[in-house]
């Protein structure tokens, strides 16, 4: 399974995700996040399931403990169709929101990564979708 690096959301600022995320699930239309307990987030990267997971966790506590909070605003939602449906929302770029990323990428060993640092950005803020190719490895989302 991928390994995902993510910023969740303060429970505190949540309500407004809670209730789309409630409305869809209850019109069963996207009902995952509430199944498997996943708490509103920011996808920062994505990791194939080979990634030494270990040094990964390492790598990525040793920069969020120079993190502080971050206020983040949403630019506007979407779904990703399938079976379940994903709700996403679109994060509003800022330089914070940037340089952790940017962070997180560089200490990524992808050729993927190396060669697509605007695809990289795209993925986060509009998702990624269809055949990839990363480090001699087949996806398709």
């Amino acid at each position: 399974m991928p390994h995902a690096i993510t910023l969740r959301l303060a429970d505190a600022d949540c309500g407004p995700v809670d209730a789309l995320l409630d409305l869809l699930a209850a019109r069963d239309i996207a009902d995952d996040v509430r199944r498997f307990g996943y708490a509103p987030h920011i996808t920062l990267a994505v990791y194939p399931d080979n990634v030494d997971a270990r040094a990964l966790a390492a790598s990525t506590a040793a920069l969020s403990v120079q993190w502080k909070r971050l206020a983040v605003h949403f630019a506007g939602l979407g779904i990703f169709p399938g079976a379940p449906a994903v709700l996403w929302l679109a994060p509003v770029v800022n330089s914070s929101l940037l340089v952790r990323h940017a962070h997180l990428l560089a200490r990524a060993k992808s050729d993927w990564l190396a060669a697509n640092r605007k695809g990289a950005i795209d993925a986060v803020l509009y998702g990624l979708a269809g055949p990839l190719k990363v480090n001699g490895q087949d996806y398709n989302s």
